[in-house]
């Protein structure tokens, strides 16, 4: 599992706004990718290809476009979990009692639901069963929609795609029962 973490990390990296580190990171992941989960290896380097083709500038351009600027897939899990609903303050507030709680410090510029910084805190999240929620009902739903929301052709696709294989195999826990499924979120 420690190998998923490491990948988690720098994906998370990968869904900021892109910076000389990016391409450094996304090859990070690709290392990473090629010694436990090769079917992924194409998608990242589709990813490191738009890169070296297109450029930096580029690459923020379309960040922009895809997450800031009414945007196609707001990078806020709790967005797309509750749209601007109450709900999403209760679970703003709850993320950052979690960070506190286990020492863990973002970039405060962003809101505590963003898709960058929840990934990056699930490697520290101790209780496995809180884990599981926010993973299973929070984040792989986010990530769905997101990836819904983007044309095949934008590079933050092949990283969603990722991120969205990585949790649905290493973290999806209720697969035999109605708890989360493609349809929505049900009961055991």
């Amino acid at each position: 599992m420690d190998k998923v973490n490491e990948l988690l990390q720098f994906l998370a990296r990968l869904l900021q706004f892109p910076t000389q580190k990016t391409e450094e990171y996304a090859y990070r992941s690709l290392d990473i990718l090629k010694q436990f989960d090769r079917s992924l290896v194409p998608v990242m380097e589709d990813f490191i290809a738009f890169i070296n083709k297109e450029g930096l500038e580029r690459l923020q351009d379309i960040y922009t476009y895809t997450f800031d600027l009414q945007p196609p897939a707001p990078p806020y899990v709790g967005h797309h979990i509750f749209g601007e609903d109450y709900r999403r303050s209760y679970f703003m507030v709850g993320l950052k009692e979690a960070y506190k709680t286990y020492g863990y410090s973002y970039n405060e510029n962003e809101l505590p639901d963003h898709i960058s910084v929840v990934l990056e805190f699930i490697p520290l999240y101790e209780n496995e069963e809180e884990k599981g929620d926010l993973i299973n009902l929070c984040l792989i739903p986010a990530v769905e929609k997101m990836r819904e929301n983007l044309k095949e052709d934008n590079p933050y696709s092949k990283v969603l795609e990722i991120i969205h294989r990585i949790l649905s195999s290493h973290y999806l826990w209720y697969e035999n029962c109605n708890y989360y499924n493609k349809g929505g979120i049900g009961s055991c």
